[in-house]
């Protein structure tokens, strides 16, 4: 299974992405309640965004935040300076996931373990 970061479902929602779409529409694909919360959470979300991030949601895995994940997540952080979220994802990703699919590779680059993919480069 690969983790979709929340970057990567934001640029599938335009139209100069449509790779991202494909990619997206693959059996093996998941993503964090986190990202759930992130994308669906964003303050000025259309009506007609909710409702492809809602669709999405139905078409993909989501993972929960469970307490394995909490844990190593809190591990990262004390290992170097990264957000919440991000030690969320990493977590998540490292517990269940083969690879972590994101753009904001810079975030991730420190953790020896993690496979990261970035499509939109």
């Amino acid at each position: 299974m690969r983790l979709v970061d929340s970057n990567i479902l934001i640029y599938a929602a335009k139209p100069e992405y449509p790779q991202l779409k494909e990619l997206l529409e693959e059996d093996d694909i998941a993503v964090s309640e986190l990202t759930r919360l992130e994308v669906l959470g964003f303050r000025n979300l259309t009506d007609e965004a909710e409702e492809y991030f809602n669709a999405l949601f139905e078409l993909v895995t989501v993972l929960p935040i469970s307490q394995e994940v909490i844990n190593r997540a809190i591990e990262l952080r004390q290992q170097s300076n990264m957000k919440s979220a991000d030690s969320i994802i990493a977590a998540t990703m490292l517990l269940h996931c083969t690879e972590l699919i994101t753009r904001n590779t810079g975030d991730f680059d420190h953790i020896p373990d993690l496979i990261i993919n970035n499509p939109v480069d």
